[in-house]
């Protein structure tokens, strides 16, 4: 864009002006806020109300909450010393996650971080819930009313899931566990991750939309493990969104839920098709042990073998007590029906026995055939190859490299060493 000499002008005048600004270091703004703070008397000795959340009291007896109201949160830390110095009505007060509250104290601004508290001198009751608790108990009774937490909506997962899919954070620890138990139970199972918030402001759409993507027929998900590695109440808050609670009943594949906390059950646990409570039991508990399935299957088998074969052995005991019976004036006459029948009956149970031993076998074989489809080195038998990189990490498109980098071929019995020279962009097919 070219200028004139006039906006020239004013551009180099507002670049002027600005270099002419006084400007000034963190440690000057908040000692002004200090200044400013001390300054206001009525901060030395105030009165504030709020809902308390995030309580903790520690061994010292000290007792570290945030208030918060329906706009901002104040955190407080209220000193051992000062509580134990109060009389009734301020004495004996009881402090816990939700509870409305009036706390009088002093506020506070450290300058070395700029935090700024109220350190509690007393503390009074004001008698009714707080609004975030009851918000919630409100939206679970009206949810209840509409039957979504119903045991008889819950939808059945899967004995063998072969398609896992996945809605957390592709950055925690909870993905990570999943992957590692699921890998360890069941190796040849499929993972889809969806990537998620699982707090903050865009969590509700984020979470909403991993739900919706893993419900895809094209991708033929069998089950869903949606969690986060626990956290605190507000960190957790999100799971108890009405939109989220929706999109987990109208899911068409099954989820578990898997949030990480044992204290308070957010309402997506109540809607899910059942919930674990950590990502890591999720997968111990849903995933089975492909190598224990195999083994009581084959248990299975030998059972009935076992069976059938004492069952036949009993007739043929009993057939020939009767045929030595010499009491029988014409033993032939007396046990030729009784031997008829025997044979009769011999014979239908060799049949149920090779038609059961049969479709044990097909199962069997079916079973062994869907293992053999997911094992990763059957496309390698066919004549593919898959490349990764120095740090053995697949590579799945160009983007991933670079020219000069060293890549790995690798086929079904052989690894190949090669440079890239160039990487060109395939055109998209329309």
């Amino acid at each position: 864009m070219d200028l004139n000499s006039s906006e020239e002008i004013l551009l180099l005048l507002k670049q002027v002006n600005l270099e002419d600004e006084e400007v000034y270091t963190p440690k000057q703004i908040i000692e002004k806020l200090y200044d400013i703070i001390n300054e206001q008397s009525e901060l030395k000795g105030i009165w504030i109300e709020g809902e308390i959340y995030n309580y903790k009291k520690i061994s010292s007896g000290h007792i570290y909450f945030s208030l918060k109201d329906e706009e901002s949160n104040l955190e407080c830390v209220y000193f051992s010393f000062n509580q134990n110095k109060n009389k009734y009505p301020y004495s004996n007060v009881e402090l816990k996650d939700g509870k409305v509250i009036r706390a009088y104290g002093k506020i506070n601004l450290y300058k070395k971080n700029g935090h700024c508290q109220l350190n509690v001198e007393k503390v009074a009751e004001i008698n009714h819930i707080g609004n975030i608790f009851k918000k919630i108990k409100e939206l679970r009774e009206k949810l209840e009313k509409e039957g979504l937490f119903s045991p008889e909506r819950k939808k059945k997962l899967p004995v063998l899931p072969i398609n896992l899919g996945i809605a957390t954070s592709d950055s925690g620890a909870a993905l990570k566990d999943i992957i590692k138990i699921a890998k360890s139970r069941f190796r040849d199972i499929n993972i889809y991750i969806a990537p998620c918030q699982v707090q903050g402001e865009k969590a509700k759409e984020s979470i909403i939309k991993a739900i919706q993507i893993l419900n895809k027929p094209e991708y033929q998900i069998d089950v869903i493990i949606l969690g986060r590695g626990g956290g605190s109440f507000e960190d957790l808050f999100i799971f108890n969104d009405e939109k989220i609670i929706r999109a987990i009943a109208n899911s068409r594949v099954p989820i578990i839920s898997a949030v990480g906390h044992q204290i308070d059950r957010p309402l997506c646990e109540l809607v899910a098709d059942d919930y674990a409570i950590t990502p890591s039991e999720a997968a111990q508990k849903f995933i089975p042990d492909i190598d224990e399935k195999i083994n009581l299957i084959e248990n299975y088998i030998i059972k009935m073998q076992n069976i059938l074969h004492y069952r036949i052995q009993g007739l043929k005991e009993k057939y020939n007590t009767i045929a030595n019976f010499i009491i029988w004036k014409e033993p032939k006459r007396l046990i030729s029906q009784p031997l008829k029948y025997l044979e009769q009956l011999e014979n239908r149970i060799k049949v149920s026995m090779k038609y059961i031993l049969q479709k044990n076998k097909q199962q069997f074989t079916l079973l062994e055939e869907k293992l053999k489809q997911l094992n990763p080195y059957a496309p390698l038998e066919r004549g593919y190859a898959y490349v990764t990189d120095k740090n053995e990490k697949i590579i799945k498109k160009g983007e991933e490299i670079k020219e000069n980098d060293t890549i790995f071929i690798h086929f079904l019995k052989d690894k190949v060493h090669a440079r890239v020279e160039k990487i060109v962009k395939v055109p998209e097919k329309s």
